[in-house]
């Protein structure tokens, strides 16, 4: 009138190397007994058995081999949308499936805030399902196209990765054994509607279902994939600004565009831009013909070219007896580009090809190049004694003399200052 269930659980040894299949046998014995309640043994019912054997089939998982497609998840180009709110962010996908029973399988896109110390801000909120539909017969060759509902930036997610945060958007979908199509007919087919069960089912050798029960639902891998994070943009870099070719309290002076250079005044004239010519490394001098600037001070007019042995802009002296004075545009150079000394100064004066008898102002110390090197002029009788003029003086700045070849200082000629010495001859 009464009685118990008992359950057993059998564990079975995995199959080794090389076995396809084999039968374990369970044995199993139930015994009876019953009380006699009056105690004259006509009731007694003891030591009664039966016994039962089942047996079960254990196959070996077929190899992922020779009848096991693969699934394709293609999302395409992902969206990189602006940074504004409102900004629509959709990811369409296109799936090929076979290994795996994908008919009703959602894949689920999230969203996921990062504050600007990369911690989680909040929970991953799902914003859309991929839901795939039953495929064809033949699931190697299908495909289906879809997409999760569009999700549109807030306020919120602006602030947050403007202020250093940042989200992303990935999706996730689990795979069960029961998913994992394999081809134990080999028939070539792995479609949905294909007679193969999932290898979670229990079969027999033959592929028939034994019992058309799922043996196990265990996980097999979650797949899981970032489709995009949307941070705050990289600061364009600072442009470096070009160095300076020269400056002085009258003007800067900078490459401009091409082979120009531009002159920005800080005295209150006008600024103006030259052409550069060239200075070869073996003295050849070039000039453009819109790159001469003139010395309103001291009548001086120079060629603007960069010099090749270093890459400088310098400027060089177009003396009386250049080749070049009959190429210069008088009039475009008196009316454009006379301007104080200050202001010429702030392109370099070449040291490299000087003329013969050359005479420089160097912030006020003056100097000769003759004999191979330049060489200081000591006072003004001296200059006056050799027959210098002033309006010959080229001008530069101090600092001009740091990089020339010096040579032994001229001797003073011991004489007094003429103060009525012409300043040209």
């Amino acid at each position: 009138n009464a009685y118990s269930e008992k359950k057993i659980k059998v564990d079975v040894d995995p199959l080794g190397s090389g076995i396809a299949s084999r039968q374990v046998p369970l044995t199993f014995t139930v015994t009876f007994s019953a009380e006699d309640p009056d105690a004259d043994g006509g009731n007694a019912h003891t030591g009664l058995s039966a016994e039962g054997k089942i047996t079960i089939n254990v196959e070996k998982r077929p190899d992922a081999e020779g009848g096991v497609s693969e699934v394709t998840l293609d999302f395409g180009d992902v969206p990189n949308p602006a940074i504004e709110k409102g900004a629509e962010i959709k990811f369409a996908v296109i799936v090929t499936t076979g290994k795996y029973r994908f008919d009703g399988k959602s894949i689920v896109v999230t969203r996921q805030r990062y504050d600007e110390d990369d911690k989680k801000d909040g929970p991953a909120i799902p914003i859309g399902g991929i839901t795939i539909p039953a495929l064809g017969t033949n699931a190697t060759t299908d495909t289906i196209k879809a997409s999760p509902d569009t999700y549109k930036l807030s306020q919120r997610d602006v602030d947050l990765i403007e202020d250093g945060g940042r989200i992303e958007f990935a999706y996730s979908f689990d795979i069960n054994e029961v998913d994992i199509r394999t081809d134990l007919n080999k028939d070539g087919n792995l479609g949905q509607t294909d007679a193969d069960p999932p290898v979670g089912v229990n079969y027999n050798a033959d592929g028939t279902a034994l019992d058309g029960t799922i043996a196990t639902h265990d996980k097999v891998e979650t797949v899981k994939a970032t489709l995009l994070e949307l941070t705050a943009a990289a600061p364009e870099p600072e442009a470096t600004p070009e160095p300076a070719v020269g400056m002085t309290e009258s003007a800067t002076v900078t490459k401009g565009e091409g082979n120009l250079v531009d002159i920005m005044r800080h005295d209150g004239g006008a600024n103006f831009s030259l052409g550069v010519g060239i200075l070869t490394a073996d003295g050849m001098l070039e000039p453009h013909m819109n790159g001469y600037i003139r010395d309103s001070d001291l009548g001086q007019t120079y060629a603007v070219v960069n010099r090749e042995s270093d890459g400088m802009i310098v400027r060089v002296w177009i003396s009386s007896a250049s080749p070049h004075v009959g190429d210069i545009d008088w009039s475009s150079v008196l009316d454009f580009y006379n301007v104080p000394a200050d202001v010429v100064n702030a392109i370099p004066l070449d040291h490299t090809t000087p003329a013969a008898n050359q005479l420089v102002d160097a912030g006020g110390t003056w100097y000769v190049y003759t004999g191979g090197a330049w060489r200081h002029i000591p006072d003004i009788p001296t200059f006056q004694s050799r027959g210098y003029y002033y309006c010959d003086l080229t001008t530069a700045t101090a600092d001009w003399a740091d990089n020339i070849m010096l040579g032994q200082a001229l001797p003073s000629s011991g004489g007094t200052e003429d103060p009525d010495y012409p300043v040209c001859r």
